[in-house]
């Protein structure tokens, strides 16, 4: 009798955890070394969905930090950062750049089958991030 409650004490307990073991979340961080406001685009793979999503805009400001929840156990996203003329992402046809379209707005869009709305749109170069060995996506915009 007691190793029955037992077990099922240690049952009920997994059962208790399982939900907070499937969300998942990686954080980037993303330093503006600039005396200029920056715009953040990034693409990752949900990890609900299993799905790629696009997702924009964040501002960093001037010489500031920002830090980011992405839901996302993929070791894998890609950024873009925006500022006025000037770009921080992939480059046209070059090994780890994908071209997504963007708008004007904040979105939130699956790649596969859906594109953003609103004005503004445009397709833009997205750079290949790699997760880092402290377990977070570091992204440093320089001049």
């Amino acid at each position: 009798m007691f190793l029955r409650r037992a077990c099922l004490g240690i049952c009920l307990l997994i059962c208790c955890l399982l939900p907070a073991v499937s969300a998942f979340a990686l954080e980037l961080t993303a330093a503006n070394h600039t005396t200029k406001k920056i715009s953040l685009a990034v693409s990752y793979m949900h990890s609900d969905s299993k799905t790629w999503v696009c997702r924009g805009w964040w501002t960093i400001e001037p010489l500031g930090k920002l830090s980011i929840k992405l839901d996302t156990n993929n070791r894998l996203i890609y950024f873009l950062g925006v500022s006025g003329k000037t770009r921080w992402g992939g480059k046209a046809d070059a090994e780890g750049t994908v071209s997504l379209p963007v708008t004007s707005q904040k979105f939130l869009y699956k790649v596969k089958t859906e594109r953003p709305t609103g004005e503004g749109f445009r397709v833009e170069n997205f750079k290949a991030k790699k997760l880092g060995g402290d377990g977070r996506f570091t992204i440093i915009f320089n001049d």
